[in-house]
């Protein structure tokens, strides 16, 4: 599943992630996974011809013009992450028993991970994948692959590690000790 939301095919169409998330929801004819509308943002899409109301029926349906922001095709960062998922879970293969996490949990966390991340691509993201592998030192504190990618805090925060090493990656860091319970050494 493509979640990638290119900035571009945003731009373009001059629609929020979330209208566009929601456009995606209605293609694919899932519409139990869309999130709830606001007037203005309903309005929006109406009035650009993306989709039409039916009042009756109190059903929202997608229409060609909106069809073809689900399928434009701007490739230079469209990245399937279906494709190289594997190889991120594969990263934590061996640390403690469940650690690759659930494959359809990290490929919906990472999709979303894209989303909310665009500057960081495959080859940062195994990277940084690797440098939170080789800072743990004890594996019974080691995050699973998915709530690396995000978790939801006692807050209701989603947070990110995987943003956090993705940064220091980018930075040029290294590692400078393990991780052990919530300290790094």
């Amino acid at each position: 599943m493509k979640l990638l939301i290119i900035k571009k095919i945003l731009d373009k169409y001059g629609i929020t992630p979330d209208q566009y998330w929601n456009l995606y929801c209605l293609y694919n004819k899932k519409p139990t996974m869309m999130i709830p509308w606001t007037l203005i943002s309903r309005n929006n899409l109406i009035s650009k011809r993306f989709i039409k109301y039916d009042p009756e029926l109190e059903v929202d349906s997608i229409r060609p013009k909106g069809k073809e922001i689900i399928e434009d095709k701007i490739e230079d960062k469209n990245i399937s992450v279906s494709s190289w998922i594997e190889d991120y879970r594969a990263i934590f293969k061996g640390i403690k028993a469940g650690s690759m996490g659930d494959r359809i949990a990290c490929t919906l966390k990472m999709g979303r991970f894209l989303v909310v991340y665009p500057e960081y691509d495959k080859d940062t993201i195994l990277a940084a994948a690797k440098m939170y592998v080789d800072s743990i030192e004890d594996p019974r504190y080691a995050q699973r692959a998915d709530y690396l990618i995000s978790k939801t805090d006692i807050d209701k925060i989603k947070e990110s590690r995987l943003a956090s090493f993705c940064e220091e990656v980018k930075a040029g860091g290294k590692t400078v000790g393990k991780i052990s319970n919530t300290l790094l050494l």
